[in-house]
């Protein structure tokens, strides 16, 4: 038998008493179980984390100190994985139940609390175009971008590129980059749009833009050969030849020159100022420029090469003549310049002044019909000296000079009958 001993206490208004009490068996005593007091707090997390008991566990909060029976409480999810597996992003339930591989765990109840939540969080992928740079008329291919993922926002969120490099999962993240450019647009910058393919339940895009810088499109050109005449104020229009380079489609391109250099032969390079086109003596010359402009600005120029400038002499067609005063006879020497043809001299447009002579083909003096031939006899500008070789008169008319034969008169001679 079992003698249990129960002490009674009884209280009256005057006095309290004991007493023992006797039971006998048998007899039944019930031992009810100790209720665990929790709360199951919310588990936020992210996808491809491995979901745990333990993890969930250690979102649940035990109140006034039951902490101490934690053990005997464990969580049961479908988002609970077993070992390396994970599961898709959104809210899963789950319930917690005593454990049963806990020793004396029928000593526990657990109230009847509410379906605690796991939040299966997104990875944020942070696509980063990287800058390109394309040549003017020519084809672009955007393939380069980094990629990183972070568990929240890429500024302040954690980078678990690497943990989860082994996952495989660029195919559950497909992008694409793009931009506005289009072969033929001209030279600027454009922006490389950073884009997510088809949506994923796994991942939140964060892009951040490139830029495609188009640059000018390379040219090597040689100056086209030009000539001009002597006394022209400008230039004759520059054209060139391509040496290397293309032009895209239709596209034409003119040149904006300054500062014109020329070199004759071996003698130094010479700057010629524009308002000093009309002095540049009649010769063949190498020509270029110091500065040299491309009309187009989607185009750079990288080379150039000489032209060929010739400069012919200035063509004087008729000239102001002179015939002599006096009609020449022969006098046994040679008769000056003066006493013939002469041409006056003339102020051409660039202000030289042109001295004309006049070539017999030797002396006059023995009676004949001699050719008076226009020639160069010297130029001036100012006070400064020209080359006559500037001018060419060989166009200009000739004309005849006749000299007389003396009449003899014989003294001292009768006339015979």
């Amino acid at each position: 038998s079992v003698t249990v001993t129960v002490n009674v206490k009884a209280v009256y208004t005057e006095s309290t008493f004991d007493r023992e009490v006797t039971i006998s068996a048998p007899f039944t005593w019930t031992v009810d179980p100790y209720e665990i007091k929790v709360d199951p707090a919310q588990l936020d997390t992210y996808y491809t984390a491995a979901i745990t008991a333990d993890d969930v566990m250690g979102a649940v909060v035990f109140e006034g100190g039951d902490e101490q029976y934690k053990s005997f409480v464990t969580a049961v999810s479908a988002a609970i994985g077993d070992g390396p597996s994970y599961v898709n992003a959104g809210e899963y339930d789950y319930d917690l139940v005593l454990n049963t591989n806990e020793s004396g765990y029928f000593n526990y109840t657990l109230p009847a609390v509410e379906t605690g939540k796991i939040n299966v969080q997104q990875l944020t992928v942070q696509v980063s175009a990287a800058d390109a740079t394309v040549e003017y008329g020519n084809a672009v291919t955007l393939s380069s971008a980094e990629v990183r993922i972070f568990k929240g926002d890429p500024e302040s969120g954690e980078d678990v590129t690497e943990s989860v490099a082994g996952l495989n999962l660029s195919a559950q993240y497909p992008y694409s980059l793009t931009t506005d450019y289009k072969i033929g647009d001209p030279v600027e910058d454009y922006v490389i749009n950073a884009q997510p393919g088809s949506v994923t339940e796994n991942f939140a895009f964060h892009s951040e833009n490139g830029t495609l810088k188009v640059t000018q499109r390379s040219i090597g050109i040689k100056l086209d050969n030009i000539e001009m005449v002597y006394g022209t104020a400008s230039l004759p229009e520059i054209t060139f030849t391509l040496e290397s380079g293309s032009l895209y489609g239709s596209d034409v391109v003119t040149l904006e020159t300054s500062s014109l250099k020329i070199t004759a032969g071996s003698s130094a390079e010479e700057v010629v100022a524009e308002s000093d086109y009309d002095r540049i003596d009649a010769n063949t010359y190498s020509y270029t420029f110091e500065s040299i402009t491309l009309s187009n600005g989607n185009y750079v120029l990288t080379a150039k090469t000489s032209g060929v400038l010739t400069v012919t002499p200035y063509q004087i067609a008729s000239v102001e003549w002179s015939d002599p005063a006096a009609a020449l006879t022969y006098r046994g020497e040679a008769f000056l310049p003066k006493e013939m043809h002469t041409i006056a001299a003339q102020t051409m447009p660039n202000g030289d002044v042109v001295t004309f002579g006049v070539n017999y083909g030797g002396e006059v003096r023995s009676a004949g019909i001699y050719t008076a031939i226009a020639t160069v006899a010297s130029v001036k500008n100012g006070e400064e000296d020209v080359a006559a070789g500037n001018y060419d008169v060989s166009r200009v008319a000739t004309r005849s000079l006749t000299v007389g034969r003396a009449s003899l008169t014989l003294a001292g001679v009768d006339n015979v009958g």
